[in-house]
């Protein structure tokens, strides 16, 4: 739920100009759920066998080239369309992994709260 709750944060910041705080919350504490879901969806697909190392430095070897090319792309600089374009990609992968990995584990994915979440990001911005 935290990262869905955060990705608000963002885009208010972004509104009031605050590019500084924006990345502050998407490279902190919103990047370390981002990673965080990252590192568990590798690891129901290696049956959490193997580490993405510090600092995710392991993890091109274990996603697919294209998987690995959106992730690289939510590092954005601090040009507000790069970080706004930039949060959408997260939001997409972060949903994909989530809605994989609940089924692997056999967790229930909450799609109101995402919905709801991507709903108010927009609403801000847009």
């Amino acid at each position: 739920n935290e990262f869905w709750w955060l990705c608000p944060y963002v885009a208010k910041a972004i509104v009031r100009g605050e590019i500084m705080h924006a990345k502050e919350i998407m490279e902190n504490p919103l990047r370390n759920m981002f990673n965080q879901m990252i590192d568990i969806c590798i690891g129901t697909g290696t049956k959490f066998s193997v580490t993405s190392g510090k600092g995710g430095k392991f993890r091109k070897q274990y996603l697919a080239d294209e998987e690995y090319r959106k992730i690289i792309k939510t590092y954005p600089a601090y040009e507000v369309q790069e970080i706004e374009e930039s949060m959408i990609i997260m939001m997409d992968i972060f949903s994909d992994y989530s809605s994989k990995v609940s089924l692997e584990l056999g967790f229930k994915y909450d799609k109101n709260e995402e919905h709801n979440s991507r709903q108010y990001y927009k609403s801000i911005l847009y």
